[in-house]
């Protein structure tokens, strides 16, 4: 919904909110059906125009949710899985799992956004775009978790049991000797990594970012050659990101530093024949 209070054009008030599906075609560790990828979304923005459309500035507010998307795992998770089931029942059967199984995450977010557009002349345009946001993993991998607990006690009946060699040579960092119950730890922990995100900041998110880019054309240049170029430059902002969690620390983010790129461009506009026009 968009609405001009007062019948002012330079101002603009938006609303929107929207719900969203995507299919998945993965199975679960189950070899179940993963199911459809949901998301839901609210976002509020003032939007203003000002100077005959000179400067055009956008501040928004948004809110989202993205429930059960597809992730994998270190395929590590099924093959010490499919280790202890080849022990427990001398050999391979139909309990072993498919290492391409996957398993849902969700996200609740929220954040801000700026945009603005100046053309202060005809030949000269800028553009800026800042944003801050958070993202924090709400549910990490439960289907997995639930099939671990699932068989965990007769996995713990059977803890004594030593992998054979046969299996430690198929499945790779078992070393000798190890029991059923110490490959069951392995599998543990690298479930535990996974859910040391829980409640956290999103892995890889940058909370702020921003970029500046701006263009000059010369539109009237005495020069045939010039007449028509273009040149611009800017710059684009990545924040601190978040690389992982420190488990020593009740799973504190670990933050990596922030950095800037610069970019620039430069080309020409050409008039053909019959009103078209060849861009470089």
């Amino acid at each position: 919904a968009v609405v001009s209070p007062f019948g002012w054009k330079w101002l603009a008030l938006v609303y929107n909110k929207s719900d969203s599906f995507q299919p998945q075609a993965a199975l679960d560790i189950n070899d179940g059906a993963l199911g459809n990828r949901r998301g839901d979304g609210t976002d509020y923005s003032v939007r203003l125009r000002l100077w005959d459309n000179k400067l055009n500035v956008a501040i928004s507010r948004y809110e989202l949710s993205d429930s059960n998307q597809s992730v994998g795992r270190d395929n590590n998770f099924i093959n010490f899985i499919n280790a202890i089931w080849e022990t427990i029942n001398g050999g391979v059967s139909d309990k072993n799992r498919d290492t391409a199984s996957r398993d849902g995450q969700s996200l609740e977010g929220e954040g801000w956004e700026l945009e603005v557009t100046a053309n202060p002349t005809r030949a000269w345009r800028i553009r800026l775009n800042a944003a801050q946001t958070m993202q924090v993993a709400s549910v990490l991998q439960p289907i997995n978790g639930a099939y671990l607990e699932a068989n965990r006690a007769f996995w713990m009946q059977n803890g004594p049991l030593v992998i054979p060699d046969a299996v430690r040579t198929k499945y790779s960092g078992i070393p000798s000797g190890e029991t059923v119950v110490g490959t069951l730890a392995r599998v543990d922990n690298i479930y535990n990594l996974i859910q040391a995100g829980a409640g956290q900041t999103r892995r890889q998110l940058r909370e702020y970012t921003g970029n500046v880019f701006a263009t000059y054309t010369f539109r009237n240049a005495p020069s045939k050659w010039v007449r028509n170029l273009s040149i611009g430059g800017g710059a684009r902002y990545y924040g601190d990101g978040v690389l992982g969690y420190d488990s020593a620390n009740n799973n504190k983010p670990i933050v990596g530093g922030g950095y800037t790129l610069a970019s620039a461009m430069m080309g020409r506009d050409w008039t053909l024949k019959h009103g078209r026009r060849l861009r470089l």
